[in-house]
């Protein structure tokens, strides 16, 4: 599968439903779903200049996104998964996260995923055979996992456990396939 690095904070905003649009300056036929990797490096002036742009930038709702801490964004992996649905010239642009002079690849179906390692690349870029095995590990269902509701889970590689210990991350385990009102 393909992937393409995106610097924190900007991955985090892709991830979690709020940014549409990719900047890039160069164009892509890539259509389809998309590894979302969030690459090591950020500076405190970069994740500054996110905070300023939702707060002054394109639309009234950026101002009440309100982003992780700085040392709480994933680096360095995978984060999330979203499909490119178009690559939108910049004379056409409509989304507000679409910025000037620069190809807006459209993201659709974005969701957040749990931290996996993984070396970047530029562009788009296929993610190693073991990175690949875990991912494909993750997406696998469980018998039961109770990681989100009551901090016990019998699978392994269960993303709501990390180094043995339950993540208290907010969501419900995506391989518990019970409904929120048991």
């Amino acid at each position: 599968m393909k992937a393409l690095s995106i610097r924190q904070p900007w991955a985090w905003l892709i991830t979690n439903g709020y940014k549409d649009i990719e900047n890039r300056t160069w164009s892509t036929r890539f259509r389809g779903r998309v590894l979302i990797h969030a690459s090591k490096g950020m500076t405190r002036a970069e994740y500054e200049d996110v905070e300023d742009y939702l707060m002054f930038g394109g639309f009234d709702g950026m101002k009440a996104i309100r982003l992780p801490a700085m040392a709480d964004l994933e680096r360095g992996g995978i984060v999330g998964v979203a499909t490119v649905s178009n690559c939108i010239p910049s004379q056409e642009r409509l989304s507000p996260w679409h910025m000037e002079g620069q190809f807006g690849f459209h993201l659709t179906d974005a969701k957040a995923l749990p931290l996996v390692a993984c070396k970047g690349a530029l562009g788009f870029f296929d993610i190693p055979p073991d990175v690949a095995a875990i991912l494909r590990v993750m997406r696998a269902p469980a018998a039961r996992c109770h990681a989100a509701r009551d901090g016990e889970c019998s699978w392994a590689h269960c993303p709501q456990i990390r180094d043995g210990e339950p993540v208290k991350s907010g969501r419900h385990c995506p391989h518990d396939k019970h409904d929120e009102d048991e």
